[in-house]
């Protein structure tokens, strides 16, 4: 299963942001010093400042939200309840890591409250996923005090 696939690609995206922007300074330092640089030379400068900015921003909220979802999955981890839950879809997604297809298994279950809740399993390999059909059942472990964060178990209750 991909682990923590917002943090790593989010960390990319902030890295290829960081790269950009240094880019950036670099010429600007090389602009600054050259008394014959036209308007044309300084509009090159917004380039690499504009992909920066856009690839940090987008990186730091991937992160942000893996690293958030990695502090829930942990909780939940700790002081969650384990309880059966029924599979509801096994699809692929429209994301792909070294070209290989990442794939979702959605799940509903009840809580402690009786309400049906729902979540998903990450990203498991497209050979796990397609061992799973709709309507089997599952283990999955929620937080009793926020019924909706849970996290994928599987065949196996134990984490």
């Amino acid at each position: 299963m991909v682990q923590q696939f917002d943090v790593w690609f989010g960390g990319i995206f902030l890295g290829v942001g960081l790269a950009a922007l240094a880019f950036g300074l670099v010429l600007f330092r090389l602009l600054r010093a050259d008394p014959d640089a036209g308007g044309g030379a300084w509009f090159a400068l917004a380039l690499p400042t504009l992909v920066g900015s856009i690839f940090l921003v987008i990186g730091g909220i991937f992160f942000y939200k893996g690293q958030e979802k990695a502090q829930q999955v942990q909780h939940v981890r700790i002081a969650g309840t384990t309880t059966e839950a029924t599979i509801v879809a096994v699809e692929p997604t429209n994301t792909k890591v070294n070209t290989r297809r990442l794939w979702r298994i959605r799940y509903a279950y009840d809580g402690l409250s009786g309400v049906s809740q729902t979540g998903d399993s990450g990203y498991p390999s497209a050979e796990e996923a397609q061992g799973y059909r709709v309507g089997n059942r599952v283990f999955v472990r929620y937080d009793p005090e926020q019924p909706t964060v849970s996290m994928w178990l599987g065949r196996d209750e134990q984490i």
